[in-house]
């Protein structure tokens, strides 16, 4: 999983992100990165504030503990995720059964 890099506080988590559809939803690993699909408009930030808040239910952490560290205006964005072991993110994201 490229996608997902261990740090010492949590995880980096590589997205590409297409904004503006049906609904927020994962949809799996693609060219190096997790593809999801978020309902927020790419305009004024919605689109990133929308993906802070589905990290933030999904993982059951705190959307200041999300943070978008590259690629705020572009489809490809690197988050870091604090307080969030890789495993439990793999796991909380559906993407590895316990």
């Amino acid at each position: 999983m490229n996608y997902i890099k261990s740090t010492e506080t949590g995880c980096l988590l590589m997205l590409t992100v297409r904004a503006g559809a049906s609904a927020d939803k994962i949809v799996g690993p693609y060219d190096n990165r997790l593809k999801i699909k978020i309902s927020a408009p790419p305009e004024d930030g919605k689109a990133n504030k929308a993906i802070q808040k589905f990290f933030s239910k999904k993982l059951g952490i705190s959307k200041s503990e999300i943070q978008i560290i590259k690629g705020t205006t572009s489809q490809n964005k690197k988050l870091s995720l604090n307080n969030i072991s890789k495993y439990t993110l793999l796991q909380k994201l559906g993407l590895v059964k316990c």
